[in-house]
């Protein structure tokens, strides 16, 4: 069951290069734009700012405490499921 996920993703990233390709879009053109690779760098130094400052604490407590409650009151097989799930 986990290899149709795989195949899935394969057949969207293959359509996605056809599409792209359709366009008339160069992957390599893009992955040489200076600008480009600049705004990518900044909107990534963003989130990775936005989850080390903001988000992180929040998002990993609210995660501690659902798998504490989900301890107390639905016990152990859903908690062997959410601990798959973490990310």
């Amino acid at each position: 069951m986990a290899h149709q996920g795989f195949v899935q993703f394969i057949v969207i990233f293959v359509l996605l290069l056809v599409i792209l390709s359709l366009l008339g879009v160069s992957l390599s053109s893009l992955l040489q734009n200076k600008t480009l690779k600049e705004n990518f760098s900044f909107v990534f130094n963003f989130l990775r700012l936005a989850w080390e400052k903001w988000l992180a604490g929040p998002v990993l407590a609210t995660w501690d405490f659902t798998l504490r409650i989900m301890t107390e009151f639905v016990g152990e097989p859903i908690l062997k499921v959410l601990e798959r799930i973490k990310p």
